[in-house]
């Protein structure tokens, strides 16, 4: 998988947005991925 398509913001089909991105720490690679916030909310903008 390409690095454009480990980040990004998208559309759900449900219309909330969500957003993913990939980090390196120390050489290792990590992917994080939310569609809610830290309420458990669905982002809607």
């Amino acid at each position: 998988m390409s690095e454009q398509q480990l980040s990004g913001v998208y559309q759900l089909d449900n219309g909330y947005w969500g957003y993913r991105f990939v980090i390196t720490v120390n050489g290792k690679k990590k992917a994080q991925k939310r569609v809610k916030d830290e309420s458990g909310k669905p982002f809607k903008t």
